[in-house]
Order: C-alpha cells, then sequence, then structure tokens
C-alpha cells in the first residue's frame, strides 16, 4: 500500500484501528502523511513515519493506520 511512494523502502512496523467494517466493492481514498524523518547513516537511509487514513464514499475515516519504514538507496 506504501511501496510504489519510495523507490527502495523496507516497513518496519504498522499498525491499524478499523472504525467501521469495509464492505466489498466499497469506493476508498487512501492517504499518507510524512510526521517525521530521521537520518539514520547506519542503515544507509533515513527512517520515515507515516500517518495514513482511508475513507469512505461519505468521507468518514474507515481506517486510520500509523507506520515506520526506511527510506534508502539500496537494500
Amino acid at each position: 500500500m506504501v511501496a510504489t511512494h519510495f523507490s527502495e523502502m523496507v516497513g518496519l512496523e504498522f499498525s491499524f484501528c478499523f472504525h467501521t467494517a469495509v464492505k466489498e466493492n466499497m469506493e476508498l481514498l487512501m492517504s499518507w502523511e510524512v510526521v517525521k524523518i530521521e537520518q539514520k547513516d547506519s542503515l544507509n537511509g533515513d527512517i520515515v513515519w507515516l500517518d495514513g487514513v482511508v475513507k469512505g464514499p461519505d468521507g468518514e475515516d474507515v481506517i486510520s493506520s500509523q507506520g515506520k519504514i526506511l527510506v534508502t538507496d539500496t537494500l
């Protein structure tokens, strides 16, 4: 869900909270916001903290999420 936004990344932590049922064929809008970036020389990249939300067709939040990824030039 997040990999297409970064060239080389590794998911470190993700959590999801479902606020309501997500039904089959429901049209959803997903967005991620970068809330913090920390350079990590020992890992040859940056640790990036993300907040995410999935909205249903009525604009209500159906899922909220937090994530932490490593973004690097090489794996």
